[in-house]
């Protein structure tokens, strides 16, 4: 019984985590019961895992500005496996106009992934985090949003006292 009811606060934080902004775990159950009740406990930390980087994904401004969904809608589709999805950066590739060198001492070898501006990065995730950064500034960039920032003066009650374009 003791770890069937870690199990579910598990399991509740896990659901907790994929829905931010929802209010109880009542809310989240009857949307996700079929999809949790395929996984066993022992998987949790897998679980948890893809759970928070589907969320991160859903979450991303990238997906918000290109689609125009919420976080809460956007893990809907995010929660359902699918073969993309499941895959590693590393079983994914490199992003597009991406390239790997490989460097050798004499006493290692490494890679080098070098991007279409010629930024040199020594890692995947390192790759993986320019890349979307570059996309996310891109899809600002297309939106006008790149460049303006509001400016906002507020009194102690909180009311705007002025505010400008920056």
């Amino acid at each position: 019984i003791a770890s069937l009811k870690s199990w579910q606060s598990v399991r509740g934080m896990v659901l907790r985590a994929l829905l931010s902004g929802a209010k109880s775990r009542k809310e989240i159950e009857p949307r996700f019961e079929l999809f949790w009740d395929d996984w066993s406990p022992s998987q949790w930390s897998t679980i948890v895992q893809r759970a928070v980087e589907k969320e991160a994904h859903a979450c991303s401004p990238l997906w918000e500005i290109e689609k125009g969904a919420s976080p809460t809608s956007a893990v809907v589709p995010a929660a359902t496996p699918s073969a993309i999805a499941d895959m590693t950066e590393e079983e994914q590739g490199l992003p597009p106009g991406w390239r790997e060198e490989l460097r050798t001492t004499a006493s290692r070898t490494g890679s080098i992934y070098i991007g279409p501006a010629g930024e040199k990065e020594r890692s995947r995730p390192a790759m993986w985090r320019v890349y979307r950064a570059r996309q996310v500034s891109q899809v600002r960039a297309r939106q006008g949003q790149s460049s303006k920032e509001i400016v906002l003066s507020l009194t102690s009650a909180g009311e705007v006292l002025r505010g400008h374009v920056a």
